[in-house]
């Protein structure tokens, strides 16, 4: 059995995302033989990200509008240069942005090219329509109802502080408070269902991946499978 982490949910449902093509060679090679799952935490804060993904791009579609000092020969990578110097170097911010233009570069460069309010308008649409598009695909995953067979764990704790003491202590020293849960998601699966092992999918490399040995160590049944080998 393969837990999914949120990374992959949204490689799978966000075609711009960096994790798409990856999740695509996962799913053509190790999937099939594999029954895969992912928890409510997981779901929850796919559509979280994809919320918060969302807003930044509409923010950046805004200031390349406002502020954008356009040229006869401007090309996408110039619109991408001003929008990363706008968001900094914090590139979790940035990369899913710079992604999107990419995705759809049209619009963006259109936006240098025009001061109607309109056209504002119809590009913020478009940014609501694209990223309604992976939200939807989110619930129906969660619902069960996808395109692919992936299970819904919901049985899942609200804290494991004290369910799971000892695990809960050393992974809060590794790792962040929503990485820690999520990973105990998967090992509470062991535990509550007839499952003996399971592989938690993560592109997360430098907190779940290069932790590895230590997470397996504290996480019986648990093994990190690291998704960039699929690339």
């Amino acid at each position: 059995m393969d837990f999914w982490d949120t990374n992959i949910v949204l490689g799978y449902t966000v075609e711009w995302d960096d994790f798409n093509s990856p999740v695509d060679s996962y799913l053509q090679t190790r999937a099939s033989e594999r029954e895969l799952i992912a928890s409510t935490r997981v779901f929850d804060e796919a559509l979280s990200v994809i919320e918060k993904q969302r807003k930044r791009v509409r923010q950046a579609a805004d200031r390349v509008f406002e502020q954008f000092d356009s040229g006869p020969y401007d090309t996408i990578e110039d619109v991408k240069r001003f929008v990363h110097s706008e968001f900094g170097d914090d590139w979790q911010k940035v990369g899913p942005i710079l992604s999107y233009i990419d995705y759809h570069n049209n619009a963006f460069l259109g936006l240098t090219q025009t001061d109607s309010e309109r056209a504002l308008r119809s590009t913020f649409e478009e940014i609501s329509d694209d990223f309604d598009a992976p939200k939807q695909s989110i619930q129906r995953l969660k619902s069960e109802d996808g395109a692919i067979a992936l299970a819904h764990f919901d049985q899942g704790l609200v804290s494991y502080e004290s369910e799971y003491e000892e695990e809960y202590e050393e992974l809060s020293n590794l790792l962040d408070d929503l990485d820690r849960d999520i990973l105990l998601d998967s090992y509470h699966l062991v535990t509550v269902t007839p499952r003996s092992r399971v592989g938690f999918l993560t592109f997360d490399a430098n907190d779940i991946i290069d932790n590895n040995d230590e997470i397996e160590e504290c996480l019986s049944g648990i093994s990190v499978v690291n998704g960039w080998e699929f690339e």
